[in-house]
């Protein structure tokens, strides 16, 4: 959600410029960079935004936080191929994690993708056949955007429910 009141803008820009601090106290760290990318995007500098998430990922390419994130941001962006690099690059990275996997299956269910999200989940559970309590969460239905936006699943496929908490 995007900052609308006075009050709330003014403690955004604290924090950006708390982040911005960070940044120049640690220039070679991704944490900072996500928690400006995350302001940005709060205050609608979506190109801001993207350039610090982007920054993230070129000082940590194999951190599953930074290329979440970006995949993240490309996702709510609606730009479905930049968004499945990112979470192809994660599960690249980390292929016994479920989080960019379970990532991709939401993407390619809001893409409209639903045999590429079949195929996906079918993969997880190949790579990782010690975790079935974790395919119990993810199975069923809930956020696939972790930001609070209820929606129905597509007929014949259920969704993924947001597993932010496995990544951040």
């Amino acid at each position: 959600m995007l900052a609308t009141s006075d009050a709330e803008l003014g403690n955004l820009q604290d924090a950006v410029a708390e982040a911005g601090q960070a940044v120049s106290t640690a220039p070679n760290d991704a944490a900072p960079y996500l928690t400006l990318g995350i302001i940005h995007e709060k205050l609608g500098q979506l190109d801001d935004a993207e350039q610090d998430f982007r920054k993230a990922v070129s000082l940590e390419p194999t951190s599953l936080a930074s290329r979440m994130s970006l995949g993240d941001f490309y996702q709510r962006r609606r730009n479905w191929a930049d968004a499945e690099t990112q979470y192809r690059a994660a599960s690249a990275a980390m292929p016994k994690s479920l989080a960019p996997w379970a990532a991709l299956t939401s993407l390619y269910v809001l893409w409209g993708k639903k045999g590429f999200a079949e195929q996906n989940l079918q993969n997880a559970k190949k790579m990782m056949p010690e975790q079935p309590e974790g395919y119990r969460e993810l199975l069923s239905t809930g956020t696939p955007n972790c930001r609070g936006e209820k929606r129905k699943p597509p007929r014949g496929i259920v969704q993924i429910r947001c597993v932010m908490p496995l990544y951040r």
